[in-house]
């Protein structure tokens, strides 16, 4: 999942816990606009359904 991520050109970060079974994926990107931002969020959240439908994730988000 973490080179799937890694094309889209976002800095990512394995931050798991104590767990074997579950897994916490940080990335971050860049946008020059929240417009851009919802877009490319987007465009990640359908490439993870498309490519981990077998996986539960829930994606969390903040814009600074």
């Amino acid at each position: 999942m973490k080179e799937k991520l890694k094309a889209f050109n976002l800095s990512v970060l394995d931050v798991s816990g104590e767990y074997a079974k579950e897994a916490d994926i940080a990335f971050v990107f860049l946008s020059p606009n929240s417009l851009g931002a919802v877009q490319y969020r987007e465009k990640i959240e359908k490439m993870l359904e498309r490519n981990f439908s077998e996986y539960h994730y829930d994606l969390e988000y903040e814009e600074i």
